[in-house]
């Protein structure tokens, strides 16, 4: 029995660090597709992550305004958004926190930023669909 255990403590750490590891490497491939200019330091890769974040959130802005165009309640919906950006900002601090203080941090919370914008602006998009009959 012990025998088993320690494998299975072992294929468990295994199985761990494959996960961290292949997380760890889908988190960072979003910075392949930007330009060589992001490429070059620590720096300019935050510098990207803060540039496509806000370009992501002015995507998430224009859903918005889709979707209040599209008759759902105004009040509702500047609601829901309120609590989604209180929720994306813990995530992505969470999410984040292993490398607080260091160099990599913004680019971390940049990158959970991005992916959570993207999500919220594919929901969004589906709300209006549902009610549109699409």
């Amino acid at each position: 029995m012990f025998k088993f255990v320690q494998w299975s403590a072992g294929l468990l750490l295994v199985a761990s660090t494959v996960a961290t590891s292949s997380a760890v490497a889908s988190a960072a491939s979003p910075t392949q597709q930007w330009p060589d200019y992001c490429q070059h330091t620590q720096t300019s890769l935050n510098r990207c992550a803060a540039k496509y974040l806000a370009q992501e959130n002015a995507l998430v802005q224009k859903a918005l305004l889709a979707e209040k165009a599209a008759h759902f309640n105004a009040r509702a919906v500047t609601s829901v958004q309120r609590n989604w950006q209180i929720y994306a900002n813990s995530e992505c601090t969470l999410v984040a926190s292993p490398f607080k203080g260091g160099s990599i941090y913004p680019l971390e919370y940049g990158l959970c930023a991005i992916k959570l914008a993207q999500q919220r602006v594919a929901q969004i998009k589906a709300d209006i669909a549902s009610v549109q009959g699409h």
